[in-house]
């Protein structure tokens, strides 16, 4: 991957403006993903020979440097600024270029697990379900054993903006990429600028920097790479992590014979080493969303906990995770039998 052509081809860019979502937001340029579909194969070859360009020249456009970025509420007073998250939108073209580029050494990226053998997210094959599956199954195995074990949870703050660009290009040059990819998303790193779009209104330029860049195609994969050499804060300590985006846990088997307290202790010290990392790499953890754990079938502590959307328990009965899927289940259900006089009942199911 370091030397040698890297393709790319009319048909691919044909294909990707094709498999647009037509309800994807247009960016700042105004050209909307409806355009560039049914334009798709008149588009294809001048898009082809700009993504050439682009590789070529190890330049990212200044034009396609701009973001909108949209609230939109999550929860709580819509008064309140801090219950909304702010949607990315960018040129719609230049997610089709990012596409074009990625698709020369993303492949390879993958083959060779540059993302790290537990990074669940943005990686082909894989899902948080993946995930959820191979953490459950080897707890239940090792409870089976008759041993415990000790989880501990932690998760990035604001984790796309917390990307220093010095220490990302670094990391990039001994990764074993092209060398013309790397100066591609040297560019493509640089600082970029922002404006808040609410209501037809538009607050003034903030810059953007030292950041993987939220609304973007390489933003994903470039974050991975990034935070794949944190597993090395924590195996050294004979932790297991499984990791999806900044979502990482990492957990260890302990004998049934050893203590709780010797478990918080290891613990205690593989937070400490993760959070070496952080300050090496200029990432902050959130306290709020860190936690210990302790899985047994009769002295587990630490706290219910909630992982990758799933309520579990320290004795890993899923009786919270039953109930809240019971109590999401109950009104769904009402609401179909409702009508059950007009219904046969194989209609109803």
């Amino acid at each position: 991957m370091t030397s040698g052509f890297l393709p790319i081809r009319k048909r691919h860019l044909r294909k990707l403006l094709r498999s647009l979502d037509l309800n994807s937001g247009t960016g700042p340029d105004a050209i909307s993903a409806r355009i560039l579909k049914y334009c798709a194969e008149e588009l294809a070859l001048p898009l082809a020979k700009l993504a050439r360009l682009i590789l070529d020249e190890g330049r990212w456009p200044l034009c396609w440097r701009m973001h909108w970025i949209h609230p939109i509420h999550k929860n709580g007073k819509k008064s309140d600024a801090q219950k909304y998250r702010g949607v990315h939108l960018t040129s719609q073209v230049s997610k089709i270029i990012e596409r074009a580029i990625g698709h020369t050494f993303l492949p390879w990226v993958h083959r060779n697990s540059a993302f790290g053998a537990n990074q669940y997210a943005y990686t082909t094959s894989r899902s948080h379900k993946d995930a959820l599956a191979v953490n459950v199954c080897r707890w239940i195995l090792s409870l089976e054993a008759g041993n415990f074990i000790g989880l501990y949870r932690s998760d990035v703050k604001a984790a796309f903006d917390r990307v220093r660009r010095s220490r990302m290009v670094s990391k990039l040059r001994v990764s074993g990429l092209h060398q013309k990819v790397v100066k591609f998303l040297e560019s493509w790193l640089e600082e970029r600028k922002s404006k808040v779009v609410v209501g037809g209104q538009r607050s003034s330029e903030q810059p953007l920097r030292n950041s993987v860049f939220q609304g973007t195609v390489l933003g994903p994969p470039l974050w991975n790479l990034f935070y794949c050499d944190a597993s090395r804060a924590t195996e050294s300590l004979g932790f297991e992590e499984v990791v999806f985006a900044d979502d990482f846990n990492c957990d260890k088997e302990f004998p049934g014979s050893n203590t709780d307290e010797e478990a918080w202790s290891e613990m205690e010290i593989c937070q400490t080493s993760l959070h070496s990392w952080g300050r090496a790499n200029s990432v902050t953890f959130d306290s709020t969303k860190e936690g210990f754990h302790i899985l047994h079938k009769r002295r587990g502590c630490g706290g219910d906990f909630k992982q990758l959307g799933v309520f579990f328990d320290t004795s890993l009965t899923m009786d919270n995770g039953i109930a809240e899927i019971a109590k999401e289940a109950g009104w769904r259900l009402r609401a179909v039998l409702r009508p059950k006089r007009f219904f046969r009942r194989h209609e109803l199911m």
